[in-house]
């Protein structure tokens, strides 16, 4: 996934000499990696965030990746200093396209030259803890391409750049998988990236540890994103995808389940693998999506700034202790999100106009008062910013109740009818979801 800014113009603002740099490093003791800064070890309990980055102080973590310089990096890094976190950062590169190409020195260079304006103008910041090379950039090209080698070695001189302009932060880049050969050419062509990042998501991320030792990656890892499966990875979950399937038509997890996954891997394929060298990870994705085949798949918070479970579970597995107040709770999205009598796995169809009902059976583990909103969108529409469009009106007289009766929309398509509940008083949300087709 990716959700970085690919504006190649942004400003750069003048760097302060009165900034000092906090020291990084990697040492490897009793053949086990650890990450020093200030001359203390530091392992990544982080989030890899599009919004709420202070937040993740609230919750216990301390660490944040960004994808990419922009108009608010500045801010990113002052107050993730002031809440004591630490800042992954980083910085795009344009993959090879139409618009784009690698073998163009004129292009190369100009790319270069504004990597280094960004690493000069921030190299200084205290909250900097690492410089990440791009996001997937090797994602969208074939291994037996031309373009692909080429990558891996200007990926190599962009490290090599950074490291000569800024020696007291790591470098890294970050791939979209484990993929042997990705791994093989980071070690072949860029010699200078201390620790390497990887996206994966469930279950995939519990093979990255054995698929670096069989690339023969001798230096530490971070999993830089984490997350329930892919939505470009359910073949193996027959029963989620259902039938109309245009543009999308998936079934997800209710907020709880997804809080489950989130804590298994976690526990098992992160934290569990520190020995293999992983120091640590970023959870996918904090704040609300913006981008994506189904919206709300990853996102840690609603649009209103509320937290779902799986933010509570970090908590656990960062400090070791849950929040006082925890998420309300939605079991089941089998039994307990229901449309027509049905649940989303049954791939549910309904006629133009046709009146429909819908129920979820919700708990708080607290006792608080919950509040209901149901919530209905055509496949395939955003907001402005990309994330979750508003609500279709018009098709019920109250959808504050756990029990729901509506109208079918009156265009035919696919849909998505969502209920939220909420604790307001601890600003906590629990989140199910049938997708549905109209005929």
């Amino acid at each position: 996934m990716a959700c970085e800014n690919n504006d190649f113009n942004f400003p750069i603002p003048t760097p302060s000499d009165a900034l000092v740099p906090v020291k990084v490093e990697l040492v490897k003791t009793n053949g086990q990696w650890q990450m020093i800064r200030a001359g203390e070890e530091l392992y990544i309990n982080g989030a890899a965030a599009n919004n709420f980055y202070s937040k993740v102080a609230d919750f216990k973590g301390n660490a944040i990746r960004t994808y990419s310089v922009d108009d608010n990096t500045k801010e990113i890094l002052n107050t993730a200093n002031k809440r004591g976190l630490v800042v992954c950062q980083g910085l795009y590169i344009q993959p090879a396209a139409n618009t784009f190409d690698y073998n163009d020195s004129t292009q190369v260079q100009t790319q270069r030259n504004n990597l280094l304006d960004q690493v000069k103008a921030y190299k200084n910041y205290p909250a900097l803890l690492m410089w990440s090379i791009g996001n997937e950039a090797e994602s969208k090209l074939a291994q037996d391409s031309p373009e692909y080698i080429k990558l891996w070695k200007e990926i190599g001189q962009i490290a090599k750049m950074i490291k000569q302009e800024d020696p007291n932060h790591l470098i890294s880049t970050t791939l979209a998988s484990s993929l042997v050969a990705h791994v093989t050419n980071v070690k072949n062509y860029a010699p200078d990236i201390d620790i390497l990042c990887v996206n994966s998501y469930y279950p995939q991320v519990d093979g990255i540890a054995a698929n670096l030792q069989a690339a023969g990656w001798e230096k530490p890892f971070l999993v830089s994103e984490l997350g329930p499966r892919g939505t470009w990875n359910m073949n193996s979950e027959p029963t989620r995808q259902l039938p109309w399937g245009s543009p999308v038509a998936l079934v997800e997890e209710t907020s709880t389940e997804k809080a489950a996954v989130y804590k298994k891997i976690v526990s098992e394929s992160v934290m569990a693998k520190k020995a293999d060298g992983c120091l640590g990870s970023f959870a996918f994705l904090w704040g609300y999506q913006t981008h994506g085949e189904v919206l709300n798949w990853y996102g840690l918070f609603h649009k209103n700034g509320y937290s779902y479970g799986a933010v509570d579970e970090l908590q656990n597995l960062w400090s070791g202790t849950y929040p006082a107040n925890r998420a309300p709770v939605i079991a089941s999205r089998q039994t307990d999100v229901l449309m027509n009598g049905k649940n989303a796995e049954a791939a549910i169809q309904v006629v133009v106009g046709s009146n429909n009902t819908a129920t979820v059976i919700a708990s708080d583990p607290d006792g608080h008062p919950l509040r209901y909103e149901w919530y209905i969108f055509k496949e395939g529409t955003t907001d402005t910013d990309g994330s979750m469009p508003p609500c279709i009106q018009g098709l019920w007289s109250d959808n504050t109740k756990k029990d729901l009766t509506f109208k079918a929309p009156t265009i035919q398509g696919g849909y998505r009818l969502y209920i939220f509940v909420y604790d307001d008083i601890n600003k906590k949300v629990a989140s199910g979801v049938i997708p549905f087709n109209v005929l």
